[in-house]
């Protein structure tokens, strides 16, 4: 891949989202009331995240999920896309995480082309409402463990480089390559 496609896809993100440096990253998300939850203001919410990520992936192709404040909003929710379909979240809580751990090379839309390598639990189960206001349990692992924890720090204000392997960050300069390359790789915590 071409160098320059990388930057073209940061390029194309950029007007759409916060980047790393903006305050709002960094700020703990308050809840949305599940009062709320039906309301206007939290349904906008839900399909200017969606129709959001929507049109990053259309653009660029790349983006698995995208929370509030990286579109200014200090909300906790967030979207992922994920087995074709975009699932929101609300006040998601993680309430269990595996003691098995696994590295993993992660990137985030907000520091587009920036990856590292990141430890996090192969699985986790949380809780949250869906945009219909239903509350939820939902076990995951793999990818999708993954995403849901990525996300989860962003309405914590905590971003993948605070967790990352510090001699693992890198500007990624070809796509393709970094995908082909990212594989899990496991340890056991006892």
């Amino acid at each position: 891949m071409n160098p320059s496609r990388v930057f073209d896809i940061a390029k194309k993100i950029g007007p759409l989202i916060t980047w790393f440096g903006s305050p709002i990253l960094r700020s703990s998300c308050e809840n949305i009331h599940p009062d709320e939850i039906l309301g206007d203001d939290t349904q906008m919410l839900v399909k200017r995240l969606i129709n959001t990520l929507q049109a990053i992936r259309s653009a660029t192709g790349v983006g698995r999920g995208l929370s509030a404040p990286q579109i200014g909003e200090a909300k906790r929710i967030f979207v992922i896309y994920y087995e074709e379909m975009y699932w929101v979240f609300i006040n998601p809580r993680i309430i269990s995480a595996a003691k098995d751990y696994s590295w993993y090379p992660e990137m985030c839309l907000s520091g587009f082309p920036l990856a590292a390598s990141v430890r996090r639990p192969t699985s986790v189960e949380v809780e949250y409402y869906d945009d219909a206001g239903n509350l939820a349990r939902l076990s995951s692992n793999g990818i999708l463990a993954r995403i849901i924890q990525h996300e989860v720090d962003h309405l914590d204000g905590i971003l993948f480089v605070d967790r990352a392997d510090l001699a693992t960050i890198e500007i990624v300069t070809d796509l393709e390559r970094f995908n082909q390359e990212s594989k899990f790789v496991f340890d056991i915590d006892d």
